[in-house]
């Protein structure tokens, strides 16, 4: 049955639809008009929902309906293409750059603006929400999507946190369907957790944190929390300074669990590894020596299963210097950086390609590179930062909060 009919008419908005834009939009629906809804959903799953959000829905009034469906918004969030969020810290704001495919690109990637006003610091979030921090009042939380310009301030937390030495993120609760921000700041505390939509009112929870008083694997006057590693925001993830386990929590039932770190044959360090999100699960980049990076994968969260994934070595990595980079002086100088100095900051390409960040010498600044795991490749990406940054997982998504379908207006 096809997903057109003839009652159907055009829901173009003002400004909109006109010219070539109008012949555009005539011709796709004539395209779908013959196939099976079924096969329409399938489709339109695999877009980018900025692509449906600005243009599709307002093709005719059964698309708006199928695309604006609560189920529809959900699984193209899930399966939403994995991009990286870069924020580098610009007095109280924070000027913000996502990281993409571009297949024009010598490298394959490349940077754009990110549509998102000026705000604070981004936290993790899920389905194309996050959870920021007000630029001028850093202890406000907001919950928005920048896609659909939803934006919902939070009631302050009782810890009363100034939200710049904490850590947060903004979960998804599987079973009761719901969104729910969690945030700590002192585990003695407790972790505080903000329902959103939920049955019982809309507050601010507090409930235990994961140790006993002496039961803490850091020094409490050296460490400070940090952003979880959230994956799909129905499970966080928190390092805690140990060689030995991480923190996770499932968001659905609250609970805290020590997530034991894989079982290497190399010495693991406090220092030597870094968590990533890589294709939905938990990525361990542990760092053996100057010639030698392991990638392991949590492939069972609840079995806790760590599997190796891959091994980044000098003498097997290839390495081509981009054009940009290109001095005759150093035509025949190997200038691989040492994997000690590499740090991985996130994946892109469902987990094909880790992106890594250098601390460059004399203090100036951050350099960046991207590994190709597939083909070995270690490239160097036209990038410097010297101020403060984040690096935050990006899927983009048209989920707003609402139980209402969303307006067209």
């Amino acid at each position: 049955m096809s997903t057109m009919t003839e009652n159907d008419r055009e829901l173009v908005p003002r400004g909109r639809g006109k010219g070539k834009d109008k012949k555009i939009g005539e011709r796709v629906k004539n395209v779908f008009a013959l196939l099976p809804e079924h096969i329409i959903y399938d489709i339109f799953l695999k877009l980018p929902p900025r692509d449906l959000h600005k243009k599709f829905r307002f093709i005719c009034e059964s698309w708006n309906r199928m695309i604006c469906s609560d189920k529809f918004i959900l699984q193209n969030a899930i399966n939403s293409k994995p991009e990286l969020l870069i924020q580098v810290a610009c007095s109280r704001t924070f000027k913000s750059k996502l990281l993409i495919e571009a297949e024009d690109e010598e490298i394959g990637f490349k940077l754009r603006d990110f549509d998102m006003k000026p705000v604070g610091r981004v936290r993790p979030g899920c389905h194309g929400l996050y959870l920021v921090n007000s630029p001028r009042q850093t202890e406000v939380m907001r919950v928005l999507n920048p896609l659909t310009n939803f934006a919902r301030a939070l009631p302050l937390c009782p810890s009363r946190c100034p939200h710049k030495a904490c850590g947060s993120a903004l979960g998804y609760d599987r079973i009761a369907n719901r969104h729910k921000v969690v945030h700590v700041y002192n585990a003695d505390y407790g972790f505080e957790i903000f329902d959103l939509g939920g049955l019982q009112g809309e507050e601010w929870r507090r409930i235990p944190g994961p140790f006993e008083k002496y039961d803490r694997p850091y020094n409490v006057d050296d460490f400070s929390w940090s952003d979880p590693v959230s994956i799909n925001g129905e499970v966080l993830h928190w390092y805690v300074d140990s060689c030995e386990f991480l923190i996770s929590m499932d968001v659905s039932d609250e609970r805290f669990s020590r997530t034991p770190l894989p079982d290497c044959d190399k010495v693991v360090y406090e220092r030597n590894y870094a968590l990533v999100e890589m294709d939905r699960r938990l990525c361990f980049v542990h760092t053996i020596s100057y010639k030698e990076v392991d990638v392991w994968v949590l492939e069972n969260f609840h079995g806790r299963v760590w599997v190796k994934k891959h091994s980044i070595t000098s003498e097997t990595v290839k390495y081509p210097r981009p054009l940009w980079d290109y001095a005759p002086e150093r035509e025949f100088e190997n200038d691989l950086p040492d994997l000690r100095r590499l740090v991985a900051v996130g994946c892109l390409s469902n987990g094909e390609v880790v992106v890594f960040k250098l601390h460059l010498s004399q203090g100036t600044g951050f350099g960046f590179y991207l590994y190709d795991m597939k083909r070995r490749v270690l490239r160097k990406f036209k990038m410097k930062i010297k101020a403060k940054q984040y690096f935050i997982p990006h899927r983009s998504g048209m989920v707003s909060l609402k139980s209402e379908v969303q307006s067209l207006a």
